[in-house]
């Protein structure tokens, strides 16, 4: 699965299910590798599996909150998310997943708190700073939004061109409005193209 192989791990994984059929990990694993396969409801059942054998597999409590999350399922996914925390919050990664939904559900100071957290763990995780970025700018904090986007460049290793236009975004809000009233003053502008001209 670490390596890409999707359909070999869902088999393998599939085979040690009948050999442990009460391992929650096993199920939490297959779950991963379903989702990663394209087969959603299958992911759903094993990752139900996972957390009917152990209700304290905060893993497995935040592979089913992002499942749900990306197919709009959001109350659900929010209740797993809370689960998850409640069993997995020292994890960056759970913090990081709960932090998505609440972003999502428009609860951006809840977010703010769930990816500090996470930062603190890993503080060079470009994806948090970005999602602290994203906050920050929703909230009309300029100055913290463009030094989250900044330092989140600084640790990418890819993914550049998203984190940038969420950088020209918030540079483009510190721009005085005034420059943009002149830019739209059409009487202005065509007496000095006139002048060039």
């Amino acid at each position: 699965l670490r390596r890409g192989n999707s359909a070999d791990a869902v088999r393998t994984l599939k085979s040690a299910a009948t050999y442990e059929p009460n391992d929650s990990d096993t199920y939490l694993h297959l779950g991963v590798a379903l989702k990663r396969s394209n087969e959603p409801a299958e992911a759903e059942t094993s990752l139900r599996n996972a957390v009917t054998l152990d209700d304290k597999n905060g893993d497995a409590y935040r592979e089913l909150a992002e499942l749900w999350r990306e197919q709009g399922r959001m109350n659900r996914a929010y209740g797993a998310s809370l689960k998850s925390v409640k069993h997995d919050g020292e994890n960056p990664a759970t913090r990081l997943a709960h932090g998505r939904i609440l972003f999502d559900l428009g609860g951006l100071q809840d977010a703010i708190s769930e990816f500090e957290t996470a930062s603190k763990v890993a503080p060079e995780d470009s994806e948090i700073l970005t999602y602290l970025g994203r906050c920050y700018l929703g909230l009309g904090q300029i100055e913290k939004a463009i030094t989250n986007f900044e330092s989140a460049m600084r640790h990418a290793a890819d993914d550049r061109e998203t984190i940038d236009r969420y950088l020209s975004q918030a540079r483009a809000r510190l721009r005085p409005q005034w420059q943009l009233l002149l830019l739209g003053d059409d009487q202005r502008n065509t007496a000095y193209q006139a002048a060039l001209d």
